[in-house]
């Protein structure tokens, strides 16, 4: 559920991003629905993302700046460098892209699910605890993410991307969701996101996270 004082804030925001000249950062919106066997809605909810990492952020940095790697052993303030959910440094050389498709089945990039609510910090490299793709016990099985199109409002002059995976639970056990991450086709945790209330999946249901990105360019384009 989105709150309405801070969607207020973010409105003033753009505002003076606007008077500014300057575009908007992509903002993100989640949306969760969870379906049961018989294919009956239960839950419906959605809330803004305020998780881009260190991964993220310093990917846009390393695209301009060309910076080498400036750690192999330290990741945080002060350092252009990314970091692997197995504990591997890169630089510029290896920057990867923000491209987060995934085929089904494929648990090591794209959007992703787990159950750790560990409260989000900017330079957390992974999930608390991903959930693995399979069919046994605290497993679900990860259909291919869709296919991610931009669509550019001429009205606006706003772009947006959804993009959504559909995650299966059909073990006989229930399994929690308190976390949703992108990870990048090099296996870089670029986002990770705290649910802000957990989603208990039933035998039998499917949860579809589906990310909402978008970028006022009216500052420049109007």
């Amino acid at each position: 559920m989105l709150d309405p004082i801070e969607e207020a804030k973010f409105d003033e925001l753009k505002g003076k991003f606007r008077d500014l000249k300057i575009p908007t950062p992509p903002e993100i919106m989640i949306g969760l629905q969870v379906h049961d066997k018989d294919g009956n809605l239960t839950f419906d909810d959605i809330q803004r993302g305020h998780s881009w990492t260190r991964n993220y952020w310093n990917i846009l940095t390393l695209c301009i700046f060309n910076q080498t790697n400036t750690s192999t052993s330290v990741f945080g303030p002060g350092q252009l460098n990314k970091k692997t959910v197995d504990n591997n440094f890169y630089g510029y050389d290896d920057y990867g892209e923000l491209i987060y498709e995934a085929e089904s089945g494929v648990y090591t990039k794209g959007l992703v699910v787990g159950t750790d609510n560990t409260v989000f910090d900017t330079n957390q490299y992974s999930l608390g605890s991903q959930i693995l793709h399979g069919t046994g016990i605290g497993q679900l099985t990860y259909s291919a993410g869709s296919q991610i199109n931009s669509i550019y409002n001429t009205v606006d002059n706003i772009w947006t991307s959804t993009h959504s995976r559909l995650f299966n639970n059909v073990n006989e056990n229930s399994i929690i969701v308190r976390e949703t991450g992108i990870r990048n086709t090099r296996t870089f945790l670029i986002e990770r996101n705290v649910l802000n209330s957990e989603i208990e999946l039933v035998t039998g249901s499917r949860l579809t996270v589906s990310y909402n990105f978008s970028s006022d360019f009216s500052a420049i384009d109007a």
